[in-house]
């Protein structure tokens, strides 16, 4: 059999309908407790506190992969943030100069520090010693 050009519509909606390519809506829900990482767990529910660990470990090829864990909190205005050391290399949280900021996380190994976050917005900030460490502090009303 020979195809001709004239019937390429055709068949192109015979092999969707084959292989079920018309079906019903894409579910784009995530299971329970798997919230999307721009939000905390149970949804538009913050918490008014959140611990970040200033963290080195080694990447798939024995090189430091410096990173802040989580990467993203979410917390209520008036909320707290902790960052703690991991003790093995020296760590800070320098925040952008954004209107609401808390005052940076000095360069530390050991400990914790904690900051307020009093106005809702955005507070994006990075470790100056790690130039790929970077984290955000969401704080919603």
């Amino acid at each position: 059999m020979t195809l001709h050009w004239s019937m390429l519509p055709t068949l192109s909606v015979a092999l969707l309908a084959a292989c079920g390519g018309g079906g019903g809506p894409v579910s784009t829900t995530l299971p329970p407790g798997n919230p999307p990482s721009n939000q905390p767990p149970g949804g538009s529910n913050p918490s008014s506190s959140a611990t970040v660990r200033m963290s080195t470990s080694q990447d798939a090829y024995g090189y430091a992969a410096n990173s802040f864990e989580p990467g993203t909190v979410t917390i209520k205005a008036g909320g707290s943030v902790t960052w703690t050391y991991d003790a093995s290399v020296v760590h800070n949280a320098t925040f952008s100069a954004t209107p609401g900021a808390p005052a940076s996380v000095p360069n530390g190994r050991n400990g914790s520090a904690s900051r307020i976050f009093g106005t809702a917005g955005e507070y994006d900030y990075q470790c100056t010693n790690h130039s790929a460490m970077n984290g955000l502090v969401r704080v919603v009303p």
